[in-house]
């Protein structure tokens, strides 16, 4: 048997030839990429108000569980009246209602439903005066704030708030209404905040009112006149039963030389008349309440000329605890 011997180097490079040829021969493999199985979608709240946006977050998976935060994700709405999405998932409501956001990333998708609902807001009225009021919204009726309470009205916010309220005035037992016609209107508020409260008292602009309130303990009617013989003037016509406590005969404008008369029931503001004067600082900070007592009579006479009779003067009243804090803002002059 015949033995070849290589030597070293020939052996080398027979070692070296059939590495190439090995090489030369092997076919190369890659690995195929690893597909998104699933997607997480996050979103801080699924209500927002019409306005507001939103940044939802998504996070593709393998089938491993593991992030796979390389991979795109893309984003649609289900509704774009109510809520459109951008390509980085921030979504903006546009209108009331519900949309579904759906993130895609490869075969893989997701999705979360937005409620989109408008705006709200909280009007508080505190009435401090001794009658009801209307308020109205942007010229629109809401509802009726009782003397001396407070209402909250919820509704949709407006852009711009502007508030407005009249006095529901009394009236006779034949419909006539007595007192003055006040009313006022607060100054616009753009973009409201979601919470807005305001004051009715008895002061608008530079204007005080005084709303006086008749004990008559006397056995006759009382026949009221407010401010009389002054530009002002006004003859109710309202009556204060004989014996009859507390009764409000209406709110009026507080003028120089304001004064309160009552005369005899049936007299047509003829004859002898019960008088207060002077009375300024006895109103109530706020309501703008006076009260007034007499048991004097007034004469249906007539005799040359008027002749007055001094009432009682106003009882004192309680000190107020403060001033009343009332919205700073401008208002229109009381309506007329």
């Amino acid at each position: 048997m015949t033995r070849t011997t290589l030597s070293r180097s020939a052996a080398s490079l027979a070692t070296g030839a059939l590495l190439v040829a090995a090489v030369a021969c092997e076919t190369t493999v890659t690995d195929a990429p690893v597909p998104v199985a699933s997607i997480v979608v996050s979103a801080p709240r699924t209500s927002i108000e019409q306005g507001e946006t939103l940044q939802l977050t998504a996070t593709p998976r393998s089938a491993s569980g593991r992030a796979m935060t390389a991979r795109p994700v893309s984003w649609t709405s289900s509704n774009n009246s109510v809520l459109t999405v951008n390509a980085s998932g921030l979504a903006t409501a546009t209108g009331p209602g519900v949309a579904t956001v759906i993130a895609r990333s490869e075969s893989a998708e997701n999705a979360v439903e937005i409620t989109v609902t408008t705006p709200m807001l909280a009007l508080t009225i505190r009435n401090l005066l001794v009658g009801s009021i209307t308020v109205n919204v942007n010229a629109q009726p809401i509802g009726t704030v009782n003397a001396l309470s407070t209402r909250v009205f919820e509704m949709p916010r407006p852009a711009n708030l502007v508030v407005d309220w009249d006095l529901v005035r009394q009236q006779t037992t034949t419909g006539t209404e007595i007192g003055e016609p006040i009313g006022g209107i607060f100054a616009a508020e753009p973009d409201p905040p979601a919470a807005v409260a305001y004051d009715i008292d008895n002061v608008i602009v530079d204007a005080v009112y005084f709303a006086p309130f008749i004990t008559n303990e006397s056995p006759v009617p009382y026949l009221m006149g407010v401010n009389m013989g002054l530009v002002a003037e006004n003859r109710c016509p309202c009556e204060v039963p004989a014996f009859a406590s507390n009764v409000l005969i209406g709110y009026y404008e507080l003028v120089q030389n304001s004064n309160v008369r009552a005369y005899r029931s049936g007299s047509n503001y003829t004859g002898t008349y019960v008088f207060w004067e002077n009375f300024a600082a006895n109103i109530v900070t706020g309501s703008g309440r006076l009260n007034l007592v007499s048991n004097l009579v007034p004469t249906a006479a007539a005799a040359p000329g008027e002749v007055r009779v001094a009432a009682s003067s106003p009882p004192e009243l309680p000190a107020s605890a403060g001033p009343v804090r009332r919205d700073d803002r401008p208002r229109d002059r009381a309506r007329r």
